[in-house]
């Protein structure tokens, strides 16, 4: 009698003619006889399918994503839309490269036939054996009672495909801050709840205020406050409209604070998140993998939130190095692993570029920190040597290299227009508002090493008399 499968095994009943399966970053159409996926590895893992619609449904689409990813060369799971049935098939061995739509048509067209994505997250642990079945009225797949005996489970496990472990990027790498402790507190309530899958459209519980505040404002009605189950539970602020530094601040540390947003990150982390700084590593991997896998719009703001706020907190830097040596482990593998088409669409090359720039400039020059808490942050930057600034700037050259020879993207260039000036009139008008409008945030750290390094527009003019 066949024992316990190893690892985990996932049986997948009443699938759809028309459905898009796919377990982390591998999308796949079922055959006939396929039933689930078998010998998933330990760890978080995520389990998402779409429905495909047909050319006369296109017209009444409202939400089109999907999460298609670039494949070592042999791996099997690359998907191809044919464009006269709207089939998806299965290609292997196509040298690393992802085949679009016939006849060289761009991603776009071929996202047209995908519907709304969904995702269940995955405890994969040894001899776990997970079901889920389809139900049409929810248009998802639902986990159910495994009750299956072993000898249909032996029949069963040869109709199972087996999980890619040799694809890239790795899951594991992709995920490796998150765990199911940090992961239900990021998940919606309802997903923690009642097991209510997660979708391209699911929002942040940042964007549903947002959205609210502007529906009563337009409206002319309050705003009521109600709680959210539904949105993902992120770190929650807006740089543009809260106050970044301490109650009280004046003078040198407020104009400090103006451009070093060390002491706004602490006080969040502290608040949100009981001061666990490898819970905004997590998030930072979690809002990633909701891009690539569901194409989450929400998720993709949350990480340029986070990005932006991280690349300015120019002390934390030298007081949390080996928080930011992760960061940046964090960064090259998803800068090297996102599809070119949603590093344009979603995170938006110049945002990148601005952020990593600053970044840069801050372990380049120490002389760019400033400490805006107390003096134990003196007593601190004794944990920032040599060589941790040194492994910085080689991941930071890492990443540099990526954005140049996949996106194009220089981040030695600056596309910035504006001087020293511009930046200390800003510093002036935060020391003049101070701590009394907490909804005034000075636009920073956009100042041009063009200006710094006399080079570009700033180049000295020669003019023969």
């Amino acid at each position: 009698m066949m024992q316990l499968p190893p690892k985990t095994t996932i049986i997948l009943d009443n699938i759809p003619d028309n459905c898009l399966l796919g377990i982390d970053f591998q999308f796949f159409t079922p055959t006939a006889d396929f039933r689930g996926i078998k010998s998933i590895p330990d760890g978080i893992h995520v389990l998402h399918w779409s429905t495909l619609l047909r050319a006369n449904e296109r017209e009444h689409l409202t939400s089109t994503s999907t999460g298609f990813m670039l494949q070592e060369e042999n791996q099997n799971r690359i998907i191809e839309i044919n464009g006269d049935n709207d089939e998806v098939i299965d290609e292997s061995a196509m040298n690393g490269r992802l085949r679009l739509a016939k006849n060289g048509t761009s991603l776009e067209p071929a996202l047209g036939s995908i519907n709304m994505r969904m995702a269940h997250f995955i405890d994969a642990h040894e001899g776990s054996v997970l079901r889920f079945r389809w139900q049409d009225e929810e248009e998802s797949f639902v986990e159910k009672p495994t009750n299956l005996p072993m000898k249909a489970l032996e029949e069963l496990y040869g109709h199972l495909l087996r999980y890619p472990e040799n694809s890239f990027p790795v899951f594991s790498e992709i995920a490796s801050e998150i765990t199911v402790e940090r992961l239900s507190q990021l998940l919606p309530v309802s997903y923690n709840k009642l097991k209510t899958p997660i979708s391209s459209t699911s929002a942040s519980d940042i964007d549903t205020y947002l959205l609210d505040e502007a529906i009563a404002k337009a409206s002319g009605t309050k705003m009521q406050e109600s709680e959210d189950e539904e949105s993902f539970r992120f770190l929650k602020y807006d740089l543009k409209r809260q106050r970044t530094w301490r109650e009280g601040a004046v003078g040198r540390e407020l104009t400090a604070a103006a451009l070093d947003r060390s002491w706004f990150l602490s006080d969040i982390v502290r608040r949100q998140r009981d001061g666990d700084y490898n819970m905004v590593l997590a998030e930072v991997q979690q809002c990633f993998i909701l891009i690539v896998i569901l194409a989450n719009y929400s998720a993709a703001e949350q990480w340029k939130r986070l990005l932006e706020l991280l690349c300015t907190c120019k002390t934390a830097i030298y007081t949390m190095p080996d928080f930011y040596i992760k960061l940046l482990q964090i960064l090259a593998l998803q800068f090297e692993s996102i599809p070119d088409v949603y590093f344009e669409n979603l995170l938006g090359p110049l945002f990148v570029k601005k952020q990593i720039r600053e970044l840069k400039k801050t372990i380049n020059d120490p002389s760019n920190r400033s400490f805006t808490t107390t003096n134990e942050n003196e007593q601190n930057i004794t944990s920032f040597t040599e060589s941790k600034r040194v492994e910085m700037l080689s991941l930071l050259s890492e990443i540099s290299s990526v954005l140049r020879e996949k996106f194009g993207v220089d981040i030695s260039n600056s596309d910035s227009r504006r001087n020293k000036l511009n930046m200390a009139s800003e510093v002036e008008t935060a020391q003049q508002y101070g701590s009394e409008d907490v909804n005034y945030e000075p636009d920073i750290g956009n100042e041009s090493d063009d200006a710094d390094e006399e080079t570009g527009e700033y180049a000295p003019v020669i003019v023969n008399l």
